[in-house]
């Protein structure tokens, strides 16, 4: 028997039943098959490092989007831990005014008290003076009168001391409450400083995310 050609058989000879023909066409048929499944082969290992290359690169961009929002979230805590405190200190001395503005009116009260026997007194001395001008027959008992009115008012003078202290009092009540409102206005601007610090996690965000 002869060998068979390597060129392929043409149609019109398998309709001739020859054995050998068959079989060439068989191993011709089982090559495509073995090179297509080695093909597929290949492109599904490209296909897998393909998957692979990208499961890596996900994994190391989410482990940096994991750090970032790390740092982002203490950035935050530290801040609000800032606030926090600055709110605090704020409430502490508002107390500290409320009670600066309690002395302040205890203060105010003292000084009236002070004040209504010596206007009385004043009203009396003009009252005085009035009659000492239109009648001059009753002088000496007008200074008669006089007298007692100037020791009544020498003991209304023991209460200038009192007045004294509570313009100490009131004038010390001012200087706190000017510390408290300088210490307010540190106070707000500390939280504005922080009020800007808020928005910068979120600006270095968009500067590092591909978006």
């Amino acid at each position: 028997m002869n060998e068979t050609p390597s060129t392929a058989p043409d149609q019109d000879d398998y309709g001739h039943g020859d054995p050998m023909d068959t079989r060439v066409a068989l191993r011709r048929l089982m090559k495509l098959i073995y090179k297509e499944q080695v093909q597929r082969q290949q492109e599904l290992e490209a296909l897998n490092q393909h998957l692979a290359k990208r499961a890596e690169i996900t994994k190391w961009v989410l482990a940096a989007v994991a750090v970032l929002a790390l740092i982002v979230g203490a950035h935050m805590g530290a801040l609000i831990y800032s606030m926090s405190d600055d709110m605090t200190n704020m409430s502490a001395q508002m107390t500290g005014m409320k009670g600066d503005m309690g002395s302040m009116q205890s203060a105010m009260v003292e000084m009236r008290d002070a004040m209504v026997p010596m206007s009385g007194n004043v009203a009396l001395m003009t009252q005085d003076v009035r009659s000492m001008s239109g009648d001059f027959s009753t002088v000496r008992q007008d200074m008669s009168a006089i007298t007692g009115y100037m020791e009544s008012m020498h003991g209304d003078m023991k209460s200038v001391p009192v007045m004294t202290q509570s313009m100490s009092k009131m004038t010390h009540t001012v200087d706190r409450m000017q510390v408290d409102t300088a210490m307010m206005r540190n106070g707000v601007g500390h939280m504005a400083r922080d009020t800007g610090a808020m928005g910068q996690p979120f600006r270095v965000m968009d500067s590092v995310m591909p978006w």
